[in-house]
């Protein structure tokens, strides 16, 4: 969707007139009151709830936006009271929310990106609790929102892969027979969408369960002509699978997608229906994640296929055009994505995904620069929101959740290149703990402690301050290389007249899966670039590993010839730069 002609020359750094709204949870020093949002997002002209925790005792409220820059984009005075409607511009863009008493003492601030277009500023989470118990899902929301995650993928919330609209309300997944309850499913579709969380269908392209393949026996074949299956030893034939004793782990076969063929008819009408609420008791889905699993350059085998030299990789190019076409005509707004492993197949696909996603393993990308570099690529693609997931059991030694540091240096590692790291989703409220991925399989995740938790919403907040300044439609990615010791740099340029240089403290060849270690004895960092006069009218820097450091502050800078000099503070891991011409 095309923003708004007003954002463009709000965009990045320049003076409003228009009152802003922010959202989320509250850059706060301890003592402040919390700042809690309806909804994570809102659309421009939107109106959100602010909640005020505890209820202040004062008069009046006095309310002021910024610009990360600095730019004071409006004010507003309200009586106080518990919440407060505040009404959104009527353009995008990441803002700052100051909220102080009748004395003019700091209550607390607040971060948001007003957003139309969803798919640039993405921050991807997961469910896969999907048992008997449905009654807080609204505390499940409301704890995303804490946690700025805006999109929820649902992970194996059917009956069967190929059985994606269950008709009843209990059902069992199969193969592995957990029980699961529709009320549950819908619950959080429900409550997710009150909170301005978009739901995402897990679906596969070319996975049935054995009982739909009983009634679809239509699959690819590996060169033996058996066909190929899915299981614990991921893709084999079923001659492989049982010549290794392992004939009950084949899980789902491999289909045969297509045009022409049964299966490529029936899971389109199934996602047709996932879209737009028919033939299942479950509400309707924002969008889906078409997962694959990594086998694209295999070669494309199947009855009726008459095109010998193909790849699945191929095949399923035209099967994404087909299930393109077919969201767009189940739902105006319906966003697609597509696991690429490792980035295999992205290319082919990014005319037909709204984001780019992709797991990232070790064999793919081994160093922090091969992990950005991968990031980078698929951004450039088309432009799109980039989202990396990653596993902490992958590290060596293995982990059940990202070390605090680890955590940092994965976040900050997305959004050096303008992209985003998936880590949390299926909050608990009895424990009040939020759940992290820890395998690829979503349902082995494993709680956040305090630490993690902050970390967490820290980064998540700082990202969408950045919405439309290192990601968003009007970005550019600059080829400008800005070379400081000890840190790691990427230049944007947000329409005409913003620059943003984001900083991330790591050695390019360091392995991801390595243990992080904090750097000690920090200093300011000195950036030098080329710079023609006048001189930049605002220098401001930020960072999510200190709170006084979230809302931006002015840094030093100097002018001297055609270099300008940037002094930032000794920050832990991320941080960005924001030059004002």
């Amino acid at each position: 969707m095309q923003a708004p002609c007003a954002s463009r020359a709000a965009l990045l750094f320049l003076p409003l007139a228009f009152l802003l709204i922010a959202t989320i949870l509250p850059m706060q020093a301890r003592g402040e009151t919390r700042l809690l949002w309806e909804r994570v997002r809102v659309a421009p002209g939107e109106t959100n709830t602010l909640r005020l925790d505890p209820p202040p005792e004062t008069a009046s409220l006095h309310l002021r936006f910024l610009h990360p820059i600095g730019t004071t984009i409006g004010s507003l005075e309200v009586p106080a009271a518990e919440s407060i409607a505040v009404p959104a511009p009527p353009f995008e863009g990441g803002f700052i929310l100051e909220v102080r008493d009748s004395a003019g003492e700091l209550l607390g601030r607040t971060v948001q990106s007003v957003c139309a277009s969803p798919e640039f500023d993405v921050r991807y989470g997961f469910a896969t609790n999907f048992g008997g118990s449905w009654d807080q899902s609204a505390r499940r929301a409301e704890m995303l929102v804490e946690a700025n995650v805006n999109a929820i993928e649902f992970y194996d919330f059917f009956a069967a892969h190929g059985d994606y609209t269950p008709e009843s309300q209990s059902y069992k997944f199969e193969p592995f027979g957990v029980h699961l309850d529709a009320r549950n499913v819908k619950a959080k579709q429900d409550a997710f969408r009150a909170a301005g969380i978009h739901s995402y269908a897990y679906v596969a392209p070319y996975a049935a369960a054995q009982s739909v393949f009983r009634l679809l026996p239509d699959p690819i074949t590996g060169d033996d002509g058996e066909p190929l299956v899915y299981g614990p030893d991921h893709v084999k034939t079923t001659r492989e699978y049982d010549r290794a004793g392992k004939s009950d782990g084949k899980w789902f076969t491999i289909m045969a997608m297509h045009r022409g063929s049964r299966w490529h008819e029936h899971v389109l009408t199934e996602y047709r229906n996932l879209l737009a609420g028919e033939q299942t008791v479950l509400a309707p889905f924002d969008g889906m994640e078409v997962d694959t699993y990594g086998i694209e350059e295999r070669p494309y085998r199947a009855q009726g296929w008459d095109k010998p030299g193909w790849t699945i990789g191929q095949v399923l190019h035209l099967f994404m055009a087909d299930t393109r076409a077919l969201a767009d005509a189940a739902t105006p707004r319906a966003l697609l994505t597509s696991n690429c492993v490792n980035g295999t197949g992205m290319k082919e696909l990014a005319p037909f995904v709204d984001w780019q996603f992709m797991e990232i393993w070790p064999w793919g990308a081994r160093t922090i620069e091969e992990y950005a570099g991968m990031m980078e690529e698929a951004g450039k693609l088309r432009g799109q929101r980039v989202v990396a997931k990653s596993y902490p059991d992958k590290m060596v030694p293995k982990h059940d959740v990202w070390p605090a540091e680890n955590l940092r240096l994965m976040m900050g590692t997305a959004m050096l290149t303008g992209g985003s790291f998936m880590v949390a989703g299926e909050p608990n409220p009895k424990t009040g703990k939020m759940h992290s991925l820890k395998t690829d399989y979503y349902g082995n995740n494993s709680p956040l402690d305090d630490e993690r938790w902050r970390i967490l919403c820290a980064y998540n907040r700082f990202d969408a301050l950045l919405y439309r300044i290192t990601h968003g439609e009007n970005v550019r990615r600059s080829a400008s290389v800005i070379r400081t010791p000890g840190l790691m740099t990427r230049t944007f340029a947000a329409g005409e007249s913003g620059l943003a240089i984001t900083l991330l403290r790591a050695r390019p060849d360091q392995e991801w899966m390595a243990p992080a270690i904090a750097a000690s004895d920090l200093q300011p960092a000195e950036l030098r670039l080329q710079w023609r006069t006048p001189a930049p009218r605002a220098v401001r820097f930020g960072s999510p590993d200190q709170p006084e450091w979230e809302a931006f502050i002015d840094v030093p800078t100097r002018l001297e010839e055609d270099r300008l000099y940037i002094t930032v503070p000794p920050f832990a891991r991320f941080g960005c730069v924001l030059i004002q011409r």
